[in-house]
């Protein structure tokens, strides 16, 4: 007999509005709130141990993007995130030679994540084009940061062919659960 229990689940929804400063210029707005979660529960008879853990991450996010064409040759954009990211952990387990249960972990918290953005495309003609730009990150819980390059040019070479060609840095944060 065993009476693992094992569910997943995930939401996300967002709203976004954009508004035109100038013919060339927009600001775009964007809401979005999503949530995770894991829980699994060891029930097996004849095993010493039985376990229960439960894992979720919610997230709530605003981000500002800023667009310009300057002219026909050239785009900038500027644009930041922000992030308030929240956990709550909780995993136990009983030897069955105890009449109690140990916690490993039960923690409950939020913290927060600052993203910022610049990027320059230029088109030197009608088949080749440049992306150039910088991305920062700030992760609150340990102000660690990061400065990151990217690049990237796109050549079409004809109709139904192009040749892309990408450089950057992405770094990526670990999710609260591992």
């Amino acid at each position: 007999y065993f009476g693992d229990r094992f569910n997943t689940g995930m939401g996300v929804y967002g709203l976004q509005h954009i508004i035109y400063l100038t013919q060339d210029t927009y600001l775009q707005t964007t809401f979005s709130q999503s949530t995770s979660d894991y829980d699994f529960d060891n029930d097996s008879l004849g095993q010493l141990v039985y376990d229960r853990e439960a894992f979720d991450n919610y997230a709530s996010r605003l981000q500002l993007l800023l667009n310009k064409k300057v002219n026909a040759r050239n785009t900038l954009r500027v644009g930041i995130i922000g992030s308030r990211l929240g956990y709550n952990l909780f995993s136990e387990y009983n030897n069955r030679n105890q009449d109690r249960f140990i916690t490993l972990v039960d923690d409950k918290g939020h913290t927060y994540f600052l993203q910022a953005y610049g990027q320059w495309q230029h088109r030197f003609n009608e088949d080749i084009t440049l992306n150039a730009g910088m991305h920062f990150s700030q992760l609150a819980l340990n102000s660690n940061n990061a400065i990151e390059p990217r690049l990237g040019i796109r050549w079409k070479l004809d109709p139904t062919s192009t040749l892309n060609f990408g450089y950057g840095l992405h770094s990526r944060m670990e999710s609260s659960t591992i």
